[in-house]
């Protein structure tokens, strides 16, 4: 996650744009109407296996969406600490899902 959001909202047809081979209504539907910066990266959560907090200031609801799913969340790290954290993080999601 990153600390610069966009606050306009996409087309109301925009949803509709998203269903291509291999993604289907169904997996969208979590995606509420009008998609703007908060639904889209709630679902982009939904489909991730972890989360990185790549600012030190970003969107609290969608971090917080983000910790609540159940999701790994790796916290902000100072640009000194983020490779090592990061590799870190890496290894904790790849054996998360390879239990």
């Amino acid at each position: 996650m990153y600390g610069e959001d966009f606050k306009s909202t996409f087309k109301e047809d925009f949803p509709s744009q998203l269903i291509i081979k291999g993604v289907s209504a169904d997996d969208i539907k979590s995606l509420s109407t009008p998609v703007d910066y908060t639904s889209l990266m709630k679902l982009a959560i939904d489909y991730s296996d972890g989360v990185v907090q790549n600012s030190e200031s970003v969107n609290e609801e969608v971090m917080n969406y983000a910790r609540q799913s159940g999701k790994l969340v790796l916290d902000y790290q100072t640009p000194e600490a983020f490779h090592d954290a990061c590799d870190e993080f890496y290894d904790k999601v790849w054996e998360s899902e390879n239990k």
